[in-house]
């Protein structure tokens, strides 16, 4: 087979074989078999034109007369002899020529054929660059007819008046008898062009002189187009691989296990130390720089993302050549190619940078934390040192003011004295609530209490300076909204007193109100767990408030800002008034709670402050009028309640605690009266729990009622 005449065309030679011979149906018949190899742009054979003749007859008569001339040569005496003979053969040696030349142009014409009807183009160009032959294909392409053509000089008709020029040296090395393989422009009828890779072989007549030149042609206009696209292509990624904050790679598993590292992007200099084609020849250098500790890890990241086809995201530590320890991370997608290949397209990031900041994030957190708690235990202690005093004065305050042999103007110094130890006192409770909000130890003690009665006596407490600013002092609490909930009480009151102190306080003339409403079809979905804590058995409810006013307002670049941290409005600090904590904690109390808070406002028309709680319906609490002197269990809902209990009936105290409660109240000694109720707690813990109560609201004088009751 190496020597067929396919074979040898395919490796670039023209042949010509007669000795071919196929027997169908037992019958012998002779081929003649014409192969011509056809060329590209680089000499590359690009298919072979094979021509099968049948010279069955052609061989006969050669036999023939290669027989006759062997006669002739031992016959020479008798050849007058047989004339007749000789002519009778010669008679037919001149058929079988005729049949010959019909054999000719019956491949001429398969030639022609074969030309005219091929998906290339065919020319053929005589000495002079005149067109002999055009194909239908080209015909087609260019838009022009055989008779518009044939005749016509190739150059003019055909070529760009540019490109000429340099045609005309192609030319001279066709008509040398030299194959050239050429891409040039060919005008269109319409003055379009197309790109044609053009094939020139020379056609020598009978004495080796140039005779024509025979080409063929193959427009390459989209394969130009997708070569161009491709280098614009490979340009963008090569310009992504360089830009990119990372290297790009191809990494391959075969299905022998084997990998290897098809493709990484030059970063890989800066940040491996290594050459691309370091790695791409040997991807264990890749393992070599791995950290001994992360090698498990990473494997089993590869193995689990192969056998899932899952992405493969990764971190892991590589020490360079230069003794650099770098952390990187992998992000990168697995597929599953034909060949049972797993390839990962991905990028790998130097990450040192961030675990570094990481690092240092994490040991200012623990410094931070530090210096939260020593802040706290230093608040703590210090709100300790300034209620101890405080306390005193509040207590003689309280003492002080029933008195008959004060003066009117003594008295109204002594309610200057408690307003304003009650005002600092505030100030304490707001900054510890502060520390421990920053600190992450704020909680929520959930009860059951009377929303009618909280709203009541918040409505109570801001009347008097309603009145005083004749401005009307509304609360609206709609039907569906439960008498009895569960909540965090403490918290829910000390947020509608910021809110109201802020709206009162802001106001000048028309009104303050507060809405309260409930929705029971909303879903709780972002509420925490621990801000509802009831049985199945109750219904969990949303509770909204809406507190407006008709004050000074808030500028709409400071409504994002007033729930930050000793931050006021331009209003506050005109009016001077309050220290900028009083939002941010009831906003944090709210949160706590399970809720959100918002702020609408308009400068001179006033604000709004929206926000709603979760909580669930609660049945009354049981109310406890007296107790006795064996009364020494209170139920949980009341020992949950921050109400002031009354006292019916005489418990049973000792008097030497009695007596010395009454010395410290009168000393105003907070610690010692906290000490004396805990004494009195292992006798009667009811009572103690009372007092503690009354001590908590700093209600001296119904500390001393009490004890006066107990003396009678």
């Amino acid at each position: 087979m190496e020597d067929s005449p396919f074979a040898r065309a395919a490796r670039g030679e023209e042949t010509l074989v007669e000795d071919m011979e196929i027997r169908p149906d037992g019958k012998n018949i002779r081929l003649q078999v014409r192969s011509m190899p056809v060329f590209d742009a680089g000499g590359n054979v690009v298919y072979v034109i094979i021509v099968f003749q049948d010279i069955t007859d052609r061989a006969q008569a050669e036999q023939i007369l290669a027989d006759y001339n062997r006669t002739l040569e031992t016959q020479v005496v008798d050849r007058t002899l047989e004339l007749a003979k000789i002519n009778a053969r010669l008679q037919l040696e001149i058929e079988e020529r005729k049949q010959a030349e019909k054999v000719i142009r019956q491949e001429r014409d398969f030639n022609l054929k074969i030309i005219e009807n091929s998906p290339i183009f065919f020319v053929a160009i005589d000495s002079e660059g005149k067109i002999l032959l055009a194909n239908e294909c080209m015909l087609e392409a260019v838009g022009y007819t055989a008779a518009e053509v044939i005749g016509k000089d190739y150059l003019a008709t055909f070529v760009p008046e540019g490109d000429r020029a340099g045609l005309h040296s192609i030319f001279e090395r066709v008509t040398g008898s030299e194959q050239t393989v050429n891409e040039h422009r060919i005008l269109t009828k319409c003055g379009d062009t197309l790109l044609v890779e053009w094939y020139g072989t020379p056609v020598l007549d009978e004495n080796g002189n140039f005779d024509f030149l025979f080409g063929f042609g193959i427009d390459i206009g989209d394969r130009k187009k997708a070569q161009v696209a491709l280098q614009k292509s490979e340009a963008l990624f090569h310009k992504l691989a360089i830009t990119v904050p990372g290297e790009l790679y191809i990494f391959v598993q075969h299905p022998d296990g084997s990998v290897k590292m098809e493709y990484i992007s030059p970063l890989c200099r800066e940040i491996q130390e290594l050459e691309p084609e370091e790695i791409q020849n040997n991807s264990a250098l890749l393992y070599d720089q791995m950290h001994p500790d992360d090698r498990p890890r990473h494997f089993e990241a590869i193995v689990k993302s192969a056998a899932n086809l899952e992405p493969f995201v990764h971190q892991w530590r590589i020490v360079t050549a230069s003794g650099k320890l770098k952390w990187l991370q992998a992000h990168s997608r697995p597929e599953l190619r034909e060949n049972g290949d797993i390839v990962w397209h991905g990028i790998i990031l130097d990450i040192s940078d961030r675990k570094q900041a990481e690092q240092q994030l994490k040991e200012a957190a623990l410094a931070a934390e530090a210096g939260n708690k020593t802040k706290s235990i230093f608040l703590a202690n210090m709100s300790h040192e300034l209620r101890t005093p405080l306390n005193a004065i509040l207590g003689f305050a309280q003492l002080m003011e029933p008195s008959t042999n004060l003066t009117f103007s003594e008295k109204e110094n002594i309610k200057i004295i408690r307003r304003s130890g009650e005002h600092l006192l505030q100030l304490i409770e707001r900054v510890l609530a502060l520390s421990k909000i920053e600190a992450g130890r704020m909680t929520l003690y959930p009860k059951c209490f009377d929303l009618y009665r909280l709203l009541s006596d918040v409505q109570n407490m801001f009347q008097i300076p309603a009145l005083n600013k004749k401005i009307k002092l509304i609360i609206d609490c709609s039907s569906d909204v439960p008498q009895y909930i569960e909540t965090d009480d403490i918290k829910l009151r000390e947020v509608l007193i910021n809110l109201l102190d802020n709206a009162v306080k802001f106001t000048q003339n028309g009104s303050v109100s507060v809405t309260v409403g409930a929705n029971k079809e909303r879903k709780i979905s972002s509420v925490k767990q621990e801000s509802i804590n009831s049985s199945e058995n109750f219904q969990k409810i949303f509770i909204w408030f809406e507190i407006v006013d008709t004050g000074v307002g808030i500028a709409p670049e400071e409504l994002d800002s007033i729930f930050e941290l000793f931050v006021q409005s331009s209003s506050g600090k005109t009016l001077q008034k309050g220290m900028g904590l009083g939002l941010s904690i009831s906003r944090e109390f709210i949160k706590l709670m399970g809720g959100e808070i918002t702020a609408e406002s308009e400068v001179g028309r006033g604000t709004i402050f929206k926000f709603d709680i979760p909580v669930v319906t609660a049945i009354p609490p049981v109310e406890v009028n007296n107790f006795s002197e064996t009364s020494t269990i209170l139920k949980q809902e009341i020992l949950d309640s921050s109400e002031i209990f009354t006292l019916n009936s005489k418990p049973q105290v000792s008097p030497e605690w009695t007596s010395k409660l009454l010395q410290a109240v009168r000393e105003a000694d907070f610690d010692l009266i906290a000490t004396t109720i805990e004494d009195i707690r292992s006798e009667n813990e009811l009572f103690a729990k009372v007092l503690m109560n009354h001590l908590d609201n700093f209600d001296y004088q119904e500390i001393l009622d009490l004890i006066a009751q107990i003396e009678r």
